[in-house]
């Protein structure tokens, strides 16, 4: 069993004790998103999980936590984009982020720090040379720390319209996808970046950008020693490379306000937590 923590909420940045608290005790109680009253429990003890797949913003705190994580394999997808505060509000500075980055390609390898660029969104200064720029500046400040790059473009739900539009904000079309897999692959191989979509039905195989999967098994094996069998995850989206997981965190709990958010942000009502609970929430 695979484990996502967590693509609902960003655990590394503000849930961890909890996480590692889990981890102790060897179990957490999951709700089902869609109905309430069906609670899950997951095994979380090495003899059940096969490995973790961390989703992070800033993930500083695994830094400190290596020693009660060794006897997993796992990896962290994080998010670095160059957005300002209208569109990602409450995030550490961007050095930063980057200087955590750095810190834990250096612990844990190049390879088990993915760099996601996600999502691309346009709209007033975010224009298609500004994201050129800014991914070639970020790509230049990681050449060396990862050997891939996650991209993705905004996809607009109902849930998060009028943040988004509040924003100025707005999908890219296919052509400007078109342009960006153009200039963000020119500039990922030179600096050495494989370079994946998550996601997406457009194709960017002409570009050298093919189709990722986000929870990737093949990445987990090589990190494990040993092969992880996994099937693809038939509950995300159609395009959706991922292996099949269990997700363990719950929606309109994350801390940061970003304006692109599927998964509810900050000021949403969020319910209480309780570090020693078995639940999130």
């Amino acid at each position: 069993m695979i484990v996502s923590v967590s693509r609902r909420t960003d655990v590394p940045a503000f849930y961890f004790p909890w996480f590692l608290g889990r981890l102790r005790e060897g179990r957490v109680l999951v709700r089902n998103p869609m109905n309430h009253r069906q609670i899950r429990q997951v095994l979380l003890d090495p003899e059940h999980v096969d490995g973790f797949v961390f989703w992070s913003k800033y993930p500083a705190s695994v830094l400190e936590a290596r020693a009660a994580l060794e006897p997993y394999p796992y990896y962290i997808q994080y998010t670095l984009n160059g957005y300002g505060e209208e569109v990602e509000g409450g995030l550490p500075p961007l050095e930063r982020r980057i200087q955590v980055f750095r810190s834990l390609a250096d612990a844990l390898g190049r390879d088990r720090v993915v760099w996601r660029y996600d999502p691309v969104c346009l709209g007033g200064r975010y224009t298609l040379s500004w994201h050129e720029e800014t991914f070639g500046r970020l790509a230049e400040l990681l050449e060396g720390y990862t050997g891939r790059c996650v991209i993705s473009f905004l996809d607009m739900y109902r849930r998060m319209e009028k943040r988004s539009r509040a924003a100025g904000i707005c999908p890219p079309g296919q052509e400007e996808m078109m342009w960006i897999g153009e200039a963000f692959s020119c500039i990922a191989v030179d600096k050495g970046i494989l370079l994946e979509s998550c996601a997406e039905e457009v194709s960017m195989e002409a570009f050298g950008i093919g189709k990722g999967a986000c929870i990737d098994a093949g990445l987990l094996s090589a990190v494990a020693g040993r092969e992880i069998v996994a099937k693809k995850d038939r509950n995300q989206r159609t395009a959706c490379g991922c292996a099949a997981s269990v997700d363990i965190g719950v929606y309109g709990t994350c801390r940061y306000a970003c304006a692109y958010c599927y998964a509810g942000s900050r000021g949403a009502g969020r319910p209480p937590h309780d570090t020693d609970s078995p639940f999130l929430t």
